[in-house]
């Protein structure tokens, strides 16, 4: 556990009633948070090493590791709050009935500030895995295996899962589409992100050049022009995803752009990256435009028997 003790909660909720230095009533929230939330973003090895200098204390290996402990410990004490609050006052009687505990000093929360107070904290939650995906994404070159020097982050099976996508944390993604930094939101559009990318960018540009792409990005080594390309292969992609989420499409959505718009400005933007593929093919061989014997790309094709359906056509 990353999390052992009152005084590293009160850090994060100030306005606990906890004991400093106590072991902590909500355990098993904080635990059910740290494997459920933390475990799968940092990976297992990461992981481990995160825990061996959690229990070194003052004697831990790494000069780093303090600061991304910290970033981890604000993921489970919110996201254990959360899970815990609606239950903090509520214990089962011998019958086997609820009952909500109230004493001569305190009195129970009303229905709105209960409400109002686990919103924020999942809001904060999630701003919390943000801010640890950011922090991993400049500072994983800190935490490396001992023996291979490789980085710990990037060893876990789950790292390409979290990372593989040219856009992969809310503030990318708000840059070019308004959606008030909002990784609640991001979440819930991510999958249609990574399906843009899959049946729109792939085969305009070829899956290797776009695996190369963010492989050099997540190592901070882009060079030559791919952080120009890098952004117009973004703003492809954020635009697309507009006309295709439910979520962006909506007539009220805050971003203020309109889903039709969206798709003609993505295709002005996948020429504008095609034009630097075309012109520095030295720099860019993985560019299916630029081999001798391109890669075929099958389209997604809308079928009676697939579970989605996917609108627009297709980009050139």
């Amino acid at each position: 556990m990353l999390v052992s003790n009152t005084t590293e909660i009160n850090a994060w909720f100030p306005n606990s009633t906890e004991l400093d230095g106590e072991l902590p009533s909500i355990q098993p929230y904080l635990e059910a948070a740290e494997r459920r939330i933390l475990a799968p973003i940092l990976g297992t090895p990461l992981y481990h090493f995160l825990q061996q200098e959690y229990e070194a204390k003052d004697k831990a290996s790494n000069e780093h590791s303090k600061d991304l402990l910290e970033r981890a410990q604000a993921v489970i004490i919110l996201f254990g709050i959360y899970g815990a609050l609606p239950a903090l006052n509520v214990t089962i009687n011998k019958s086997g009935s609820l009952t909500v505990t109230i004493n001569s000093n305190t009195v129970a929360a009303s229905k709105d500030r209960t409400d109002k107070l686990i919103e924020s904290t999942y809001t904060h939650a999630n701003d919390a895995v943000e801010q640890l995906l950011l922090y991993l994404e400049k500072n994983s070159s800190y935490f490396v295996d001992s023996e291979t020097n490789e980085e710990l982050w990037k060893q876990s099976e789950r790292y390409w899962q979290k990372t593989g996508c040219l856009i992969f944390t809310a503030t990318e993604f708000n840059d070019i589409v308004f959606i008030d930094n909002s990784r609640i939101l991001f979440n819930r559009i991510y999958p249609s992100i990574r399906l843009m990318e899959r049946v729109k960018l792939r085969p305009a540009f070829g899956a290797e050049l776009i695996r190369a792409i963010i492989t050099r990005k997540m190592n901070n080594q882009l060079k030559g022009h791919d952080a120009e390309l890098l952004e117009h292969m973004q703003t492809a992609l954020a635009l697309l995803t507009v006309s295709q989420s439910e979520e962006l499409s909506k007539p009220d959505s805050i971003h203020g752009y309109k889903p039709m718009d969206c798709d003609q400005m993505a295709e002005t933007e996948i020429n504008a990256a095609k034009s630097i593929l075309r012109a520095y093919p030295e720099e860019y061989p993985e560019y299916i435009g630029n081999k001798e014997n391109p890669e075929v790309t099958i389209r997604y094709r809308n079928e009676n028997d697939k579970a989605m359906f996917v609108m627009g056509g297709p980009v050139r």
